[in-house]
């Protein structure tokens, strides 16, 4: 994991970004992999994610059913993109098989134009 400084450092990016909360989705898709990039419509362009390494549940708990909640956002003045980024935030959740409790899964960023050589990563 990143060391406290870095994760303070790509916070502020998020903080200085707009939201469009009238624009959230709420989609449903399994733990299987595709099966989550295509509830994401993931199709190109960028996805930088990061996920649950056991501190919310227990890794070997495979998710049977995943909630996303995506938002769209931009993003001025990344340093690594040529003008404001047009983004969908998405965090994911999961339910813990020891008590039913949704839980974070994963916390992810989505450029589709691909236009930011890299993405920070969100806190999850």
């Amino acid at each position: 994991m990143f060391e406290k400084e870095i994760w303070t450092k790509l916070a502020a990016v998020f903080a200085k970004a707009e939201f469009a909360f009238d624009k959230i989705e709420i989609r449903r898709s399994t733990g299987d992999e595709s099966a989550m990039l295509g509830a994401l419509s993931i199709q190109g362009g960028r996805f930088t994610t990061t996920r649950d390494g056991g501190f919310y549940s227990d890794k070997a708990d495979a998710p049977v059913e995943v909630i996303h909640i995506v938002v769209p956002i931009r993003l001025n003045g990344w340093q690594q993109a040529d003008g404001p980024l047009e983004l969908q935030l998405i965090e994911s959740y999961r339910q813990r098989a020891s008590d039913g409790a949704w839980v974070p899964y994963r916390a992810g960023v989505y450029d589709p134009a691909g236009k930011a050589r890299s993405l920070p990563v969100p806190w999850l």
